[in-house]
């Protein structure tokens, strides 16, 4: 949509610093060692790629699309008043999706790379989280400091704006600025029945092709996900329901079931673990020195005979 619009005004660069990774030196060695991480070596060098096609694209008046993560909003801000000091228009069109989601997209789109090339790029969590927060902060500075001339909120596969505001000719908002209120709540609603099913199958699909050191990951997903797909859920019974939605949303009352069995598990475990972990320092401390000497002394090194270690699990 946005693509057509621009090329309708005589075309546009779409800087994306995804696009500049593979042109890294060392790409195609860190893909081989290990493509989950690849991101993470290579994001600071396609960041600086990054910023210098801004400036270019801006020296030269040329039309722009701008994927934005809100990963680091403050940036993403300074931008935005860079084009416009640049004498840009800006439309900013966010699209809304619930933290589950965009979480599973996430894996789903690394499982598909796999499938179809053998590797597959794999987004830091830590910088999706940063991202999911941060794109409230960008919506504020949007609203606060009039950074766009037009902004708006969608849903996935959707053309029309859920909320839509724009600048008068004086410059001030049409309507009372709330574009991140309404991010919120289309994160926050429910999800329809056919939102839920798709979900679940691409859900169901990650946990046949995925190994098992991805269960806990998808557990969380799942977690995420269901206050927001049990009213679809509740709705399996319907008549209204066609029988294949039906069997999909039942399915999910037993995958979600065991996934919440999981998560009560590893919580008892790590609450075992920290009340032992606690139980031994109390211990430790408790000894006198000249015993905690000795203990110390006779505790086996790492590699020696008898010293317990667990296997580690790749990605």
């Amino acid at each position: 949509m946005v693509a057509d619009a621009l090329n309708n005004r005589g075309g546009f660069a779409e800087l994306d610093s995804d696009l500049y990774k593979p042109y890294h030196p060392r790409y195609d060695e860190l893909m081989r060692r290990d493509d989950t991480l690849m991101a993470t070596y290579i994001g600071p060098d396609s960041w600086a790629w990054l910023a210098q096609a801004h400036q270019y694209v801006r020296a030269h008046q040329v039309n722009v699309l701008k994927p934005e993560t809100g990963q680091d909003s403050r940036g993403a801000a300074a931008n935005l008043r860079a084009y416009r000091e640049a004498g840009f228009r800006v439309e900013a069109m966010v699209l809304a999706v619930p933290a589950a989601m965009s979480n599973q997209g996430i894996v789903s789109r690394y499982y598909e790379q796999v499938l179809d090339r053998g590797h597959g790029r794999l987004t830091v969590q830590a910088n999706a989280d940063r991202a999911y927060t941060g794109i409230l902060d960008l919506a504020d500075a949007i609203d606060s400091e009039r950074l766009a001339d037009e902004a708006g909120v969608f849903r996935r596969g959707e053309t029309t704006a859920r909320y839509g505001n724009a600048l008068d000719a004086a410059g001030q908002w049409q309507a009372t600025p709330a574009l991140g209120a309404a991010i919120e709540t289309e994160r926050a609603r429910a999800w329809t029945a056919e939102e839920t099913a798709d979900f679940l199958r691409t859900h169901d699909m990650l946990r046949r092709g995925l190994g098992a050191q991805w269960t806990q990951r998808l557990d969380e997903i799942l977690g995420q996900a269901q206050p927001l797909m049990g009213r679809a859920l509740e709705a399996a019974s319907e008549p209204s329901v066609g029988d294949d939605l039906r069997q999909t949303l039942e399915a999910a009352h037993a995958a979600s079931a065991a996934a919440s069995a999981r998560q009560a598990r590893r919580r008892r475990q790590a609450a075992a673990e920290a009340e032992e972990a606690d139980r031994r320092q109390a211990h430790w401390q408790a000894m006198p020195d000249q015993q905690r000497e000795a203990s110390w002394q006779h505790e086996p090194a790492d590699g020696d005979a008898g010293a317990e270690t667990e296997p580690e699990a790749g990605i």
